[in-house]
């Protein structure tokens, strides 16, 4: 775990019902939604990490922290970003309205918040992870996902 972090524990199903007449083998998109300003650089990392360890079992994740490396590598002034935020907000908006479920990972977010009520809104289904540490069970959520009856791409 990175920085001596107490382990994350189960996950629980916070909205949505399993989904329903799904027909194909497309895999599921999974919005990952959580903290990132407060501590962009543990957060990406955090969520990276998760994302990753999920790919590996198969799942297709987007993952929007990876925008703070965007500010590492090309750096804007603030009004810059704030503009490029705003149009930021309206395409997370979009893609989680292209997805079939989101993850909220734990932490204080007003973005990942509106992010988490905006799928409940489209009555997606949310995974809620718990917040009493960063080591995730990675096995919790294959097994939240996979109960909703959501679909895994096909591993090599």
């Amino acid at each position: 775990s990175a920085g001596g972090q107490t382990p994350l524990r189960p996950t629980h199903l916070l909205a949505g019902p399993p989904m329903t007449g799904k027909h194909d083998s497309t895999p599921s998109l999974i919005y990952l939604a959580g903290p990132i300003s407060s501590d962009p650089l543990r957060h990406t990392y955090q969520a990276i990490k998760l994302a990753a360890e999920l790919a590996k079992m198969g799942w297709l994740i987007h993952v929007p922290h990876v925008s703070v490396l965007a500010e590492m590598f090309a750096p804007l002034p603030y009004e810059s970003w704030m503009h490029l935020d705003m149009r930021g907000v309206r395409r997370c908006d979009a893609l989680i309205r292209r997805c079939d479920a989101l993850i909220r990972l734990p932490g204080e977010s007003p973005g990942a918040d509106r992010e988490l009520e905006l799928a409940r809104e489209l009555g997606l289904p949310v995974v809620r992870t718990v917040p009493n540490g960063w080591t995730m069970i990675i096995a919790d959520i294959d097994e939240a996902l996979t109960g909703l009856g959501l679909t895994r791409s096909k591993r090599p």
